[in-house]
């Protein structure tokens, strides 16, 4: 449960065998492949990138960023997990 400091589970296969880059959270604890995002589009260094962000009922904020390679037909992607609570949390990446 959010606040335990049990694991949070977010990139994984979506049927089994195949890598997603869909944020989602695996045990379905925050539905954030249900999640309104916003998104905001952002110049950084001079390259494109788009913001999405969603914050959990708990205060948790999620954000996922897409920024424009150098090299072309690529992205590099990152996400943060902001904890904005006083509880602790445990992120896990499984894959």
């Amino acid at each position: 449960a959010p606040g335990s400091g049990e694991a949070l589970p977010l990139l994984g296969p979506v049927d089994g065998e195949r890598g997603s880059f869909l944020l989602r959270d695996v045990e379905d604890r925050y539905g954030l492949d249900r999640a309104h995002w916003e998104i905001e589009e952002q110049v950084a260094d001079g390259r494109p990138r788009l913001v999405f962000s969603t914050r959990a009922s708990d205060g948790r904020r999620f954000v996922r960023t897409v920024t424009k390679s150098d090299l072309p037909h690529t992205f590099e992607m990152s996400i943060e997990i902001v904890n904005e609570t006083e509880q602790r949390v445990r992120i896990v990446f499984a894959g």
